[in-house]
């Protein structure tokens, strides 16, 4: 796990920047530095394991958004910010985080 890590960039200027790990997917986001000193958080994704799936909302603006899985057979069952886990017919749902204000990432994973 890396933390911490430190770039000095020319401010003013827009960046492609691309994290990569052992166990996790890449990831590419493209960035402005204004003027001032900024941090920015790049949000890793797990590799899947066999028999499982996942769903991936992303934005880039400062809204919330939120991914709802919702049991089309009983409505009531559902997986999303407020209930984060749930057993479904054809498996087990999971809401990895809840990103509260944007830009972000939310992953949901299905194992059956």
């Amino acid at each position: 796990v890396v933390e911490n890590c430190r770039l000095t960039l020319a401010s003013d200027s827009v960046y492609m920047i691309m994290t990569d790990a052992l166990g996790f997917l890449p990831n590419f986001a493209q960035i402005y530095l204004g003027i001032h000193a900024e941090s920015k958080e790049s949000l890793m994704i797990p590799n899947l394991s066999q028999g499982q799936n996942r769903l991936v909302l992303r934005w880039d603006f400062i809204e919330d958004m939120d991914l709802w899985i919702i049991d089309s057979l009983d409505t009531r069952n559902r997986v999303g910010y407020s209930q984060k886990s749930g057993n479904f017919a054809f498996g087990d749902i999971s809401l990895d985080r809840d990103v509260k204000i944007g830009p972000g990432v939310e992953t949901t994973q299905i194992s059956n």
